[in-house]
């Protein structure tokens, strides 16, 4: 399953490539780029790192709200797409693991400084994998997920000397497209891994190590999940998924709560100041292209239209004011007003 997902992932990023072209309008990116990675930056901006695609792989670009414009960064030290990327507390990103475009897995770690446009390698994994969340923990490490084999189910990558301890057991087989989220108490909840898709695992920074937690009701991957004022966690989709979970930190258990239209993969969420969330974008087994917003309060979610297009290799993006942006390669930029609740395009 694991092989197929990426296999599939990688023939709808390449189709997506040669669809799009090379865009040359003033709110188009100066490459495609299915399968890079959007890293929101402190300033506001957004870094897009990698890609498939050849040269893709190696360039970057930055995108600001303020013009809805993107402009061009700087070379990586590594070609690389389907990585994870986590913003430090520095100001630079890191890029850790994914495929090169000759389908090899880059071991090295890298940090790119979108001030400078600069890129610089920063240690090494000890083995590689393809979708690897990684979380920038409270104390300035980075947690790097569902990296391989065996006993490489994550790493911690520490920016002071930049080694690299692994984390993880044989019990935690790691697999492709899971999901990974820091908690409010800062310890970070894993889930779609292991074993089974339906496991799930909570990582303490306090004592470096990882402890089984759920498990989840339904088998998951290429989902999303998001953290909840309260505390709490939804778990939205994945693959043919349609039912969505919510999981308790203190009590330590997912609970189903309410279902989507139709499955999808590699969805797209945000939380709204009103408590709400927004999801919207992915793979829709329906095909259609509608959003839903999710109220905590009444556990339903509410079906909306837009936004249009289908948002499969994109991004999200909160902005100071609340509403939320909708970023793709091959898509308008799109805004999601929680007021109105409806998709306009984005005027900036």
């Amino acid at each position: 399953m694991r092989f197929r997902a990426v296999a599939l992932t990688t023939m709808l990023g390449l189709a997506l490539s040669a669809a799009i072209g090379h865009a040359g309008g003033p709110f188009s990116m100066h490459m495609p780029r299915p399968e890079c990675s959007w890293t929101p930056l402190s300033d506001g901006r957004v870094l897009l790192a990698g890609g498939i695609g050849g040269d893709n792989g190696f360039t970057t670009e930055i995108y600001d709200p303020r013009t809805d414009h993107y402009r061009a960064g700087g070379r990586l030290a590594k070609n690389r797409c389907m990585h994870g990327a986590a913003l430090l507390q520095d100001g630079r990103v890191l890029l850790a693991a994914g495929l090169d475009d000759k389908q090899g897995r880059p071991l090295e770690l890298e940090a790119y400084d979108p001030v400078h446009g600069t890129s610089e390698i920063v240690g090494s994994l000890p083995t590689g994998n393809a979708f690897t969340p990684a979380i920038c923990l409270r104390d300035g490490r980075v947690l790097i997920v569902g990296l391989g084999y065996r006993d490489h189910f994550a790493a911690l990558w520490n920016p002071k000397d930049h080694s690299v301890v692994e984390v993880g057991h044989s019990a935690t087989t790691p697999q492709s497209e899971c999901a990974a989220i820091m908690l409010a108490d800062g310890r970070v909840l894993i889930t779609g891994t292991g074993a089974r898709r339906s496991n799930a695992f909570l990582f303490d920074p306090k004592t470096s190590s990882l402890s089984a937690t759920g498990p989840m009701h339904h088998d998951r991957f290429g989902h999303c999940m998001t953290l909840l004022r309260d505390g709490r966690v939804l778990v939205s989709g994945g693959y043919q998924q349609a039912v969505c979970e919510l999981y308790d930190p203190a009590a330590g258990i997912f609970t189903e709560t309410g279902s989507l239209p139709a499955g999808r993969t590699k969805l797209l969420s945000a939380p709204l100041k009103d408590g709400r969330v927004l999801l919207f974008g992915g793979l829709q087994e329906d095909r259609s292209s509608t959003s839903a917003v999710y109220d905590p309060a009444t556990r339903r979610f509410q079906v909306l239209e837009g936004p249009s297009g289908f948002f499969l290799m994109g991004s999200v993006l909160s902005l100071p004011d609340g509403r939320v942006l909708a970023l793709d390669p091959s898509e308008t930029t799109q805004v999601f007003s929680p007021a109105t609740n409806r998709w306009t395009d984005f005027e900036p």
